[in-house]
């Protein structure tokens, strides 16, 4: 979402747990000859120097932070750098959609002579749902030989009643709840808030 922001015109910082996915975008910046500030870190602990007008984060990462206080903190960090009436964008996965399509879920495709597997699970806690994803890689290398990589990865959704809780506690007041981006299927929900007046 970064690049084609910045493409567009936009001055936009990035922040990523992932300096392997830090090293990609620098790569695509650079191969546009385009420029971002881009961190190292975790949502969790995000402070700022700048002030924001509007900060997003899709694609399910929220679902990544695993307990409750964890989300706290990151809502507060964002409220603390949004301007007055700056809006936070982001989107959480749907527990029903999830139940439905990924408890013992597995999923094989090959792409640029790369197999991969994914495998899924879920767990329901009262009302707290986790994904479990399992995913195996095999690298194309030399000789016809082939690299297995694997990757675990868990993400925990709460009902959509805790998200928004957690909004209003840190003067961030919802404006709209989206299903999926205007998709069928309401995969995820994108809720839209913004910063109240100090």
């Amino acid at each position: 979402v970064l690049v084609p922001l910045v493409e567009e015109g936009y001055i936009v910082d990035g922040l990523d747990l992932s300096e392997e996915m830090l090293m990609v975008t620098r790569k695509k910046l650079h191969d546009q000859k385009l420029n971002s500030h881009l961190h190292l870190g975790r949502m969790e602990e995000l402070i700022v120097n700048d002030y924001y007008q509007l900060i997003y984060c899709f694609l399910d990462s929220i679902n990544y932070i695993t307990n409750i206080s964890d989300i706290n903190k990151t809502f507060k960090g964002v409220a603390n750098a949004l301007i007055d009436e700056g809006y936070f964008l982001f989107d959480v996965h749907s527990i029903k959609y999830i139940k439905k399509m990924f408890t013992n879920y597995c999923f094989v495709d090959e792409i640029d002579n790369c197999l991969y597997i994914w495998q899924t699970n879920t767990k329901t806690n009262k009302q707290v749902l986790t994904i479990y994803h399992e995913l195996t890689f095999f690298l194309p290398k030399n000789n016809n030989l082939y690299e297995k990589r694997q990757e675990y990865h868990e993400q925990v959704i709460f009902p959509l009643e805790t998200y928004l809780d957690l909004l209003k506690k840190n003067n961030l007041e919802i404006v709209e709840i989206i299903d999926d981006f205007f998709c069928d299927g309401s995969m995820r929900k994108l809720i839209v808030s913004k910063k109240c007046r100090s």
